[in-house]
């Protein structure tokens, strides 16, 4: 089929669009609608990209890279920390190893990483290169996320760390995300090949597609590369070095980049018809390894079936088949969908949290696979969901407040508290007097977490942490017989186990 160019007058908007597409997507009323939905949602800045039938279809930034530089526009060059969707990159690096014969999906990990343990010494011994990529190694979901995130620990040692983390679930039965196994994994692609995950994706994926907007570090952003600074609530943050999370967390890419890594997993490993890797790579990572519950939100999208592969989670969506992965870091939140059997691939990324990349995901499915007269306004949709999100907030710092009293007053003397506290898992968290006030230092994260402790309610303190992703919490130091022998840390939140940690007085 003849391909048109067409050319529409949008700011920043670049269309490839074949002659069939242009009769079925309205693409200046799909550009208005994410504009105005980035404006409802207040989101600092978006960019989306599009790609079918190895076009780009559709992309376009919205909105500011740094809230404080009106000039600083998001552009499809924008580079945005894309987190979570790493993972992908790091499954498929694996899979082309198995293709080459340099290792095995049933390969034990202990294998390649002596070091390697977890809490029970039969699942050690079983664990495999497989059982790592697809959430399968009886860890609950993100336990022991605290071990790499803002902390000082390298690789192996937020890996030997991860023992401690008695295991919750079934061996290979029960999902559980995470991200200290693709850690792990990185490293297994280091002891294989002799270099490090970060040169292997520069080498074999960045160069070769051209990504060159793509770093595994942000000591590696070039003097001119246009950067989407992190927002949280339009509060601009500080941009966090994440590299010893690598092969879980560690990409920073643009939507320009993004699209030709979507043409070649769409395309099974080619590239402008020549094959970069063989197409079993890219097939390997889409097959289904372990069934995930479908939720009542699920079944409303009419979703019947979900499942994880290798570094993918795949479902059924108005007849076809999905691969999907959302990621998220304080001030970075991304989607990105393939849709193999209409070769449509879409990437969303934006520099505030928000939950407008779930909305626009389902709605470019909807105008993609043509649900006419089924679809949804997404962005009203999750709108919903994000005012419910707020209130739930808000009713948890009512509750805090309820548990102050008018006068709180310590049940010892302020120096019973001081000294250094030991968590077996995380490490080493210290309390001391600074201005006649109590402090209490996470030392493995001392930047992020440190927080001057308010009395709240004789040995109940409440701690405000450096990192305005998380809410306030409550420190209860455990007294026995006037002595403190421990504290635990209440700070309910989504990513982080806080309350798993229990840090016992050693000095």
């Amino acid at each position: 089929m003849l391909k048109k160019q067409v050319i529409i007058l949008l700011s920043a908007v670049f269309l490839s669009v074949s002659s069939r597409l242009t009769a079925q997507i309205d693409y200046q009323a799909l550009n208005q609608y994410i504009a105005q939905a980035r404006v409802n949602f207040g989101v600092t800045g978006l960019a989306v990209g599009i790609v079918q039938n190895g076009d780009i279809v559709f992309q376009n930034g919205y909105g500011l890279e740094d809230i404080e530089n009106e000039n600083n526009k998001v552009t499809t060059y924008s580079t945005f920390a894309i987190a979570s969707l790493s993972k992908a990159f790091t499954a498929t690096a694996l899979s082309v190893l198995v293709d080459q014969g340099k290792l095995s999906w049933s390969d034990k990990v202990t294998t390649h990483l002596s070091y390697f343990k977890l809490n029970d010494p039969i699942v050690t011994q079983l664990i495999t290169v497989e059982d790592l990529l697809c959430h399968r190694s009886g860890l609950k979901t993100f336990d022991g996320d605290l071990l790499w995130y803002g902390s000082k620990y390298d690789a192996k040692e937020i890996i030997k760390r991860i023992a401690k983390r008695p295991l919750e679930a079934e061996f290979r039965t029960e999902f559980g995300y995470q991200n200290i196994m693709y850690i792990a994994a990185a490293q297994i692609i280091e002891k294989v090949t002799g270099i490090t995950w970060q040169s292997y994706l520069q080498k074999y994926f960045f160069d070769p597609l051209g990504m060159t907007s793509s770093v595994t570090s942000i000591h590696a952003f070039k003097s001119n590369q246009k950067i989407a600074h992190p927002h949280i609530s339009g509060i601009k943050q500080e941009i966090a070095d994440y590299s010893n999370g690598s092969g879980a967390v560690g990409i920073h890419t643009t939507v320009n980049d993004m699209t030709k890594w979507l043409n070649l997993l769409l395309f099974e490993g080619k590239v402008d018809g020549d094959s970069l890797f063989s197409n079993r790579s890219i097939r390997s990572t889409f097959e289904p390894r372990l069934p995930m519950k479908v939720s009542s939100f699920d079944e409303a999208l009419g979703i019947h079936f979900k499942a994880y592969a290798l570094g993918w989670k795949t479902f059924d969506y108005d007849g076809k088949k999905v691969m999907s992965h959302g990621g998220g870091l304080p001030g970075y939140i991304s989607q990105v969908a393939i849709v193999p059997e209409e070769k449509l691939g879409i990437i969303l990324l934006s520099n505030d949290m928000t939950s407008l990349t779930s909305a626009l995901l389902y709605k470019l499915l909807d105008e993609f696979l043509g649900k006419k007269g089924k679809k949804k306004d997404w962005a009203v949709e999750f709108a919903k969901y994000e005012i419910g999100g707020k209130e739930q907030d808000q009713l948890y710092s009512m509750e805090l407040l309820d548990k102050k009293m008018k006068k709180p007053v310590h049940s010892l003397p302020m120096q019973n508290y001081v000294g250094f506290y030991e968590d077996s898992m995380y490490g080493t968290a210290e309390v001391r007097i600074v201005k006649n006030n109590l402090q209490l230092t996470l030392l493995p994260s001392n930047q992020i977490f440190r927080s001057e402790l308010e009395p709240w309610d004789k040995d109940l303190f409440k701690v405000s942490f450096n990192d305005d992703m998380l809410p306030d919490g409550l420190v209860t130091f455990n007294v026995n017989q006037k002595k403190v022998e421990s504290f635990n840390i209440n700070l309910p939140n989504p990513d982080f186990h806080f309350y798993k940690l229990k840090f016992v007085k050693y000095n």
